[in-house]
């Protein structure tokens, strides 16, 4: 879909560059030049961007709603975690996991397929102007011009629909993740994980999901190349480490 820019100013603050994965997460794979090395799947091309290259980022794929008042509530609870794991080497909320490998997999996927604008009242009469429906945004509320959500609000509407979704929810019910960790070789990881319970949290972090609790383990090299060979297989487009 076409990139709407905001109004000159952009006086409500709305986020335009959104990442689908969490920046402190992605930050945790920069090298000294303060870039990650990404790898695209189709080319094999191995390149260097910083984690705010368009590589990471949608451009208004989805509401202010998802960004702010959906995501950040989500995410901080999974930052919480992530820290504890790297001071700690513990977990205390499983389920702030599970909800965050969620929503990393639906932004990814909605950052490369956002939903086509939507009638959701046919025949409504009416135009709103972009600075009313820009505050409307920013309350993370839905704006309709004619009856009609934009695509942006048409993604947010099915992101929602889908973070409750009963068939997603059973995927993580009773997940318990396990740490695995690795003092050689590194951990890559997919541009995200549709089909796998994994999250890399760095180079010699990664995080498996398991239906029953699990002992943190040092791994061998051997065993991160079988996990990187999954990254690859896992990855839409690209690789990164």
């Amino acid at each position: 879909m076409t990139y709407e820019p905001t109004s000159e100013g952009n006086e409500f603050q709305l986020t335009k560059k959104q990442h689908f994965h969490m920046e402190a997460v992605l930050k945790n794979f920069v090298g000294s030049d303060n870039k990650v090395s990404v790898t695209d799947k189709k080319t094999g091309l191995t390149e260097r961007y910083g984690v705010g290259n368009q590589r990471f980022l949608a451009k208004r794929a989805w509401s202010q709603e998802i960004e702010q008042h959906l995501s950040w509530p989500i995410e901080i609870p999974f930052d919480a975690e992530v820290k504890r794991i790297k001071a700690n080497g513990i977990i205390e909320d499983h389920e702030a996991i599970s909800s965050y490998h969620l929503l990393w997999v639906l932004r990814h996927w909605y950052a490369l397929n956002p939903s086509p604008a939507r009638q959701l009242i046919p025949n409504m009469p009416g135009e709103i102007d972009k600075r009313l429906e820009e505050f409307v945004e920013s309350l993370g509320k839905l704006p309709l011009n004619g009856g009609t959500a934009k695509s942006r609000f048409a993604t947010a509407l099915d992101i929602k629909d889908r973070l409750g979704d009963p068939s997603n929810l059973a995927n993580y019910s009773g997940i318990s993740w396990q740490i695995l960790h690795s003092e050689g070789s590194r951990f890559i990881s997919a541009d995200s994980y549709p089909t796998r319970l994994l999250l890399p949290l760095g180079p010699h972090i990664l995080l498996k999901g398991c239906r029953k609790k699990e002992d943190s383990r040092l791994l061998t090299d051997e065993d991160v190349q079988f996990f990187n060979n999954i990254a690859t297989e896992e990855a839409t487009n690209f690789t990164f480490g």
